[in-house]
């Protein structure tokens, strides 16, 4: 007990002593001091200007907002400065320096585009493949459609095609030896892409110019011999002219070039005649000859070649590939393919030049014409364009006749199908055959050059389609 009580005094002296001195310190006259917050310091707000002399903010000096006074924001999650140059108002905004899903301009997810004006639309494109998502003329933006970002691709400065220049080099052409530039819209006469237009001269036009030209057959163009076939002779007149499947006709015959064509086709039950295409031709000129056919196939590839070439009896191949060509050793042919595959353009010198194309009758056009093309056969054809140099005023064939300066055509324009006949006189006993009732085929007769007609019809201008083509020098 007596422990106790020490114990307890002892606690009672200390906490007397603590209290002493507190009420010594406070009558001391030291207060307590009181901390200030210190005051909020203002950012410092930048100040933004439009340097495009398009903008009606050019050169204005703009503020941005207290809310977001920097361009670059040091923590990444804050707003930042945005001054549009091409917005009326010309005001600083605040905006996120992420991409903003809901805008217009923006492409996320699978992807959804929000177009220029606003409205949402989806372009789902396919795996591995790029597209263009902006095409002007100094901005390109592709993006490839695989989850990578967009990239922004700087497009190449144009670099200026060199014009290739051209010159005709036979005397009876009024641009003998004159050196004409090709048009800067085709500078090229064998350009790289089969799919552009070549430039083409035209020695004997008396504008003695350059033009850009398919280097395809166009069926719509005098010389033409297309379809089920349609001819489009030298006076710019439609006609048709049936014939017979697995018959030979002449189309040309002159004293030094014969042009025969054999015809293929079928005829469904119920019909007066045959269906009928150019299957192939046979040139003789001089004491030369040149075949080309569309061989026979079941099913229809594109990408397979369906042309059978020879010359002077001798099978031709050509290389696959666009302007792979072939020239005879004595230089009176050249043959020059102008697509990959199953096209062809021919030229012997002085005397003609043929489009060829080949290309088979199509389930559409066998729907609407009722052709009834069997399943076994995709009658490949030839599409068929002609250009001739000094046919004589005596030429013949179901196309030469058309050019002869006294030729009045029986077809009439404007008739749905004007049909010419001369089955009996243009017939001929094969393909490379010139004993057709009318032929005049004879190398060895060499015409005389006043009797040589400078055809002007290589350049008729035609518009039009089916038998509503016009044609005019």
């Amino acid at each position: 007990m007596k422990m106790l009580g020490v114990k307890t005094l002892l606690l009672v002296l200390i906490l007397s002593v603590m209290l002493a001195s507190m009420v010594t310190e406070a009558a001391s006259g030291n207060k307590v001091k009181r901390v200030k917050p210190r005051k909020p310091v203002k950012p410092v707000q930048e100040l933004l200007t439009c340097k495009s002399r398009r903008s009606k903010c050019f050169m204005k000096r703009i503020k941005c907002p207290v809310e977001c006074p920097k361009v670059k924001p040091k923590n990444p999650k804050d707003k930042a400065c945005f001054l549009d140059c091409y917005s009326p108002k010309c005001e600083a905004v605040c905006k996120s320096r992420k991409p903003n899903c809901n805008g217009p301009g923006a492409a996320c997810y699978d992807p959804r585009f929000i177009g220029g004006d606003g409205i949402v639309f989806y372009f789902h494109g396919k795996s591995n493949e790029h597209f263009t998502l902006i095409s002007d003329s100094d901005l390109q933006i592709n993006a490839p459609a695989s989850g990578n970002k967009v990239k922004r691709v700087k497009p190449p400065k144009p670099v200026k095609p060199v014009q290739e220049i051209l010159t005709c080099k036979s005397r009876k052409s009024k641009c003998f030896k004159k050196r004409i530039t090709c048009p800067i819209e085709c500078p090229k006469v064998k350009p790289k892409n089969p799919k552009d237009k070549a430039c083409f001269l035209d020695c004997y036009s008396p504008k003695c110019e350059a033009v850009c030209k398919s280097r395809k057959p166009n069926c719509n163009g005098p010389g033409a011999a297309c379809y089920d076939p349609r001819f489009i002779g030298g006076d710019g007149i439609v006609f048709y002219f049936h014939g017979r499947s697995n018959e030979h006709f002449s189309l040309i015959s002159d004293s030094n070039l014969q042009i025969n064509a054999r015809f293929i086709g079928l005829r469904p039950e119920g019909r007066t005649r045959d269906y009928t295409w150019i299957q192939a031709l046979g040139l003789k000129f001089g004491h030369h000859d040149f075949t080309l056919e569309a061989t026979r196939t079941e099913k229809w590839d594109g990408n397979a070649d369906h042309l059978k070439l020879s010359h002077d009896g001798m099978e031709l191949i050509i290389p696959e590939g666009d302007s792979s060509e072939w020239n005879s050793t004595q230089g009176d042919i050249q043959v020059e393919r102008t697509s990959t595959t199953n096209s062809l353009t021919i030229t012997i010198p002085n005397l003609a030049e043929i489009f060829v194309n080949v290309i088979p009758v199509s389930e559409e056009d066998s729907k609407i014409h009722n052709y009834q093309i069997p399943l076994n056969d995709s009658f490949a054809h030839l599409e068929v364009q002609f250009r001739f140099f000094g046919l004589s005023s005596n030429v013949e064939g179901i196309l030469g006749r058309t050019y002869r300066p006294d030729f009045e055509n029986p077809a009439k324009p404007g008739v749905a199908m004007p049909v010419i006949g001369g089955d009996d006189k243009y017939k001929t006993s094969s393909l490379l055959a010139t004993d057709c009732a009318l032929c005049v085929f004879s190398p060895d007769n060499i015409k005389d050059e006043d009797d040589s007609l400078m055809m002007e019809y290589g350049m008729l201008e035609c518009q039009g389609g089916g038998d509503g083509i016009a044609c005019k020098k």
